[in-house]
């Protein structure tokens, strides 16, 4: 049993006109070219594009690592300048103890009265950040020179809340009470 007859389509061909003969080639023609263009240049195509796709997001990786290279210098100048800010803590405790010791210590500077200081003032959900609830009392540009020093400090160190208070009537002593965070290294 043979599929097709060639007697048959011999005959038919031979009974088309000229007309019908060229319209039978060229969509004979057109079939192949389409099925010759989704079975074979498609893919090639679109593997070639993706190629081109690659090979343009390997280019820009480069260009962008040769001009991080090209900054590399000044990138290390900055991290050596940045590198006095920090201070690898090994606890929370030697956290707390060294912005106690800070905030003492610019205490002494700006000539405030610390009264006292505890350590862990609230409880925080931020890790490594270092929290000391004080209690000082000094003249109004005092306290707001040891605010600056504190803010200004090389740790990292903010004034988080405070609160102000005259200790007599009439006095120009101020009494303070207020929490100061440190932000500390992983």
């Amino acid at each position: 049993m043979q599929l097709i007859d060639m007697k048959k389509l011999v005959g038919f061909f031979q009974h088309l006109s000229p007309r019908e003969k060229i319209i039978l080639y060229l969509s004979i023609i057109a079939v192949v070219g389409v099925a010759a263009d989704q079975l074979v240049l498609s893919p090639i195509r679109k593997n070639l594009q993706s190629l081109d796709q690659r090979t343009h997001d390997v280019e820009t990786n480069i260009k962008r690592s040769i001009h991080l290279l090209g900054q590399k210098e000044k990138m290390m100048k900055e991290a050596e300048h940045y590198a006095a800010y920090v201070s690898p803590s090994k606890s929370s405790e030697d956290g707390v103890l060294i912005l106690l010791k800070k905030v003492q210590e610019l205490a002494s500077q700006a000539s405030v009265n610390l009264l006292y200081s505890k350590p862990g003032a609230g409880e925080t959900k931020e890790r490594n950040v270092y929290r000391v609830s004080l209690e000082c009392e000094g003249q109004m540009d005092q306290l707001i020179g040891f605010f600056y020093a504190i803010e200004n400090a090389k740790l990292f160190c903010r004034v988080e809340k405070y609160s102000l208070q005259p200790t007599a009537k009439g006095s120009s002593v101020i009494k303070c009470t207020a929490t100061i965070s440190m932000a500390g290294i992983p």
